[in-house]
């Protein structure tokens, strides 16, 4: 059969594994915080007040600009979550994997600092939220999908 079966599986923690935690445990705590900075300041110079999520157009004069620059921060939110998990998982194939998920991570973040000062300058320019560089987190997202792969294929004992 393609697909050898096993009962268990003995996989070693590679030592970069830690590199790749501290970027994507801790860092992506102060990383969302310090992003989440420019809604704060948006909240008072537009006057969008808790527990609104979002500004109401027709009731906040600069509805659409504020909500651009919640949508910057609440699309790394809406994302966060699952490519952490697949980063973590991916740094457990080899060292290689880490210290690439660790680059990954450090993508992602500049990536998504990009599509907020995108979204929060060309607010009114279709796709403007990738006009300040934007696009490079998916190459973050795209390095933690793949390992996160290859992981789940050394555990599946597909590949070694």
């Amino acid at each position: 059969s393609i697909l050898k079966m096993a009962d268990s599986i003995n996989l070693a923690i590679p030592t970069a594994m830690g590199w790749s935690a501290l970027v994507w445990i801790p860092g992506m705590t102060f990383f969302s915080l310090s992003l989440g900075g420019p809604v704060m300041k948006a909240r008072k110079e537009f006057g969008v007040n808790y527990p609104n999520l979002y500004a109401v157009p027709g009731v906040h004069k600069d509805a659409d600009q504020f909500n651009a620059i919640q949508r910057g921060h609440q699309n790394f939110l809406e994302g966060a979550n699952f490519i952490q998990a697949m980063a973590l998982f991916g740094s457990l194939h080899s060292n290689y994997a880490a210290y690439a998920n660790l680059v990954g991570g450090l993508l992602f973040y500049y990536g998504s600092q990009c599509y907020l000062n995108g979204y929060k300058k060309y607010w009114n320019v279709e796709g403007g939220r990738y006009k300040s560089g934007g696009m490079v987190k998916w190459i973050g997202v795209l390095i933690a999908l793949v390992t996160s792969v290859m992981t789940s294929l050394k555990i599946g004992g597909v590949i070694s």
